[in-house]
């Protein structure tokens, strides 16, 4: 297999000859020749070929595609320090006054419902000449 390889590529000779003359298949000549191209050529040393180019590439790719979530002006105002130690405060009252069992309290987030509207995709309906 070493010599077939040699063969075609410093002699520049064909797959198809170096296969016949040493009765070795076309496509296992072509895949060791192609393993050793990769690991001499020195111009394959670049960033592109690093195991984990692809990986970074996938990812990046798919944060460009990500669309921005939407965040409702009541939520995103509301979240001040003041408010949040207020809320946990009455929150505690709550559970005292009460002395809820856990497994009736629920998770808002895994029930489904949303209290932030989707972005529209269309900026102003057709015929109305003042977009807000």
């Amino acid at each position: 297999m070493k010599v077939a390889v040699k063969e075609v590529i410093e002699n520049k000779s064909s797959l198809r000859k170096a296969a016949m003359r040493y009765n070795i298949s076309k496509s296992a000549i072509a895949r060791s020749v192609n393993k050793y191209k990769l690991l001499n050529d020195k111009e394959n040393e670049s960033f592109e070929y690093h195991p984990n180019y692809d990986i970074h590439k996938i990812f990046t790719d798919m944060q460009e595609k990500e669309k921005p979530e939407a965040t409702s002006l009541a939520r995103s105002t509301a979240f001040n320090k003041q408010n949040v130690n207020e809320f946990f405060s009455k929150y505690r009252e709550v559970l005292k006054r009460n002395e809820y069992q856990p497994h009736p309290i629920w998770n808002m987030d895994e029930t489904g419902l949303s209290t932030v509207q989707d972005v529209p995709k269309i900026l102003a309906p057709k015929g109305i000449k003042h977009v807000t």
